[in-house]
């Protein structure tokens, strides 16, 4: 036990209360925020990418775009053909 005594006094403290302290169902809210942000921006990113129309790319008008719209439009492309 000597061997991991700086480490069981950080999480329990010589009192009992170290820094890492149980929570009982204390990480429920943090996870159902993340699994609504999941399908929130999952929903997004399809409703998004429906709208994309692949073949601008061939078109000359896409040249005089930036370069970060091309990028972006390229990855939102090749995202509507995998579905």
């Amino acid at each position: 036990m000597v061997e991991y005594r700086v480490f069981y006094d950080w999480v329990y403290g010589p009192d009992g209360k170290g820094q890492i302290r149980y929570k009982p169902f204390g990480n429920w809210l943090p996870a159902w925020k993340r699994f609504a942000h999941f399908w929130l921006l999952t929903a997004t990113y399809v409703v998004l990418n429906s709208k994309v129309d692949q073949w601008y790319m061939t078109r000359l008008e896409f040249r005089e775009e930036p370069f970060w719209y091309k990028c972006l439009f390229l990855n939102a492309s090749m995202q509507v053909m995998m579905f």
